[in-house]
């Protein structure tokens, strides 16, 4: 792909966002639910993303580890999950076909990796199956060691994935309303 078709790809993604804002926004359900997603989501990253640093802690405790790197992930994750479920409820609204697998996707991209990294949840996991497989919480303790290690990458990535999601259904704003 040439420099050329990557900028006309990237300002008619930046206008399918623009146009898919005005039109989803301009009621105030939309900028409700995005604001109520923005605060639940918000607080759960907040809350979840310095745990790996609690020893999986979630709970006050959390915040007075909050790093300045950390929080930006937070909101701006935050911020694309309610553009996400904001865009998803509007087209499902218009009787559009939103895209339900990129908006899965997205969510289990933001969701996962503080559940992963920052939760007992493997520990959960591998204490279930340890009868079967003994070596699990070796496993368990391996992949929490992997995301608190590559934290910044991991939570990259799950941004990345928000912004392509956010993306297709911005695409899908613009598709109904025409």
């Amino acid at each position: 792909m040439s420099q050329h078709q990557i900028d006309d790809t990237l300002r008619n993604q930046i206008e399918s966002w623009s146009r898919a804002s005005s039109i989803v926004f301009s009621q105030r359900k939309y900028r409700a639910i995005g604001a109520a997603t923005f605060v639940v989501f918000a607080t759960l990253y907040l809350f979840t993303l310095p745990a790996t640093y609690t020893g999986g802690r979630v709970g006050l405790v959390s915040l007075r580890l909050l790093t300045p790197t950390l929080a930006t992930f937070s909101v701006i994750m935050a911020g694309l999950v309610a553009v996400i479920v904001s865009f998803t409820a509007y087209t499902i609204r218009l009787g559009g076909s939103a895209s339900s697998a990129t908006t899965t996707t997205g969510f289990v991209g933001s969701v996962l990796p503080p559940l992963l990294c920052c939760s007992p949840l493997l520990p959960i996991l591998a204490a279930s199956v340890v009868g079967v497989f003994p070596a699990a919480f070796g496993v368990s303790g391996f992949i929490q060691g992997v995301m608190a290690t590559y934290e910044v990458e991991i939570l990259t990535g799950a941004t990345l994935v928000l912004v392509y999601a956010a993306t297709q259904n911005a695409n899908g704003v613009t598709e109904c309303s025409v």
